[in-house]
């Protein structure tokens, strides 16, 4: 699979970042695979495949790579996070530290039974949150973790090729409905200049659907399709998150469907 053949170079990257110091890097490249883990789950669709039987198999294969790949990045995150390094490994059924052998792709034993699940970065009030920490104190947390929990990693620069690889365009919704089943999906229609297209954002908790019709919005527009809730959506659209709500990108003026934002 692409995750067992990208799995080396992946953590070569990080171990590389590691030894410069520059665990904001590190950090960085594990949560990039956990956005590739992600972007996985949406195109498979297990629970779309579960509806039928011949699919099981299949989705039984899919489930242990998923969590091969968390033990994977468990194993990395152990450098600068073992404590919740720790805590992946219990959640998979796994006792003992990660160890440089660990970095083999296929160290979960199948028929391992799972650990209890719990958050991973479980929320507290100011107190519970308090006494937790000081608590880590007298334990001696290393400072890394610390730190890293605290601001979130600073991702790698890229070069101007990589960004022209991203086609952003004007779009202008036409049409907006809400999935039935989800709180945050929104299903669009939305005309490009050249071509329609149907998109899902998930902009359900800040926009009424009927608000959208007219508006104009920036997609990405050269996206590979992508099901979700069971809706294909072709593009993305790009808003910013502020405290938890979506808010979509827009224009001082009005702009042409199908311009190139760039």
């Amino acid at each position: 699979t692409a995750l067992q053949r990208d799995a080396p170079a992946l953590w070569r990257a990080v171990f590389e970042r590691y030894e410069a110091l520059d665990f904001g890097g590190a950090l960085g490249a594990v949560w990039s695979w956990v956005s590739a883990l992600n972007q996985r789950i949406v195109e498979f669709s297990p629970w779309e495949k579960w509806k039928d039987p011949a699919q099981h198999p299949a989705i039984q294969d899919f489930l242990y790579r998923l969590l091969e790949g968390l033990r994977l990045v468990a194993t990395l995150l152990w450098p600068a996070m073992p404590r919740a390094s720790a805590r992946i490994y219990g959640m998979l059924g796994l006792t003992e530290e990660p160890g440089q052998n660990d970095l083999a792709w296929g160290r979960l034993e199948p028929g391992v039974p799972l650990g209890e699940l719990k958050h991973l970065f479980p929320r507290a009030q100011a107190k519970e949150r308090a006494v937790a920490d000081d608590a880590a104190d007298k334990a001696g947390p290393p400072p890394a973790e610390t730190t890293q929990a605290a601001v979130p990693p600073v991702p790698d620069r890229i070069d101007i090729s990589d960004f022209a690889r991203v086609e952003l365009r004007v779009a202008r919704v036409t049409a907006a409905e809400r999935i039935a089943g989800s709180k945050k999906l929104l299903k669009l229609q939305v005309d490009l200049g050249s071509e329609s297209r149907q998109l899902v954002a998930g902009i359900a908790e800040t926009y009424a659907p009927e608000d959208l019709v007219g508006r104009q919005v920036v997609v990405v527009a050269n996206l590979k399709p992508a099901k979700l809730m069971g809706v294909e959506s072709n593009g993305m659209v790009l808003a910013a998150s502020v405290d938890g709500r979506a808010v979509l990108c827009g224009f001082d003026q009005d702009v042409p469907a199908g311009a190139k934002v760039k």
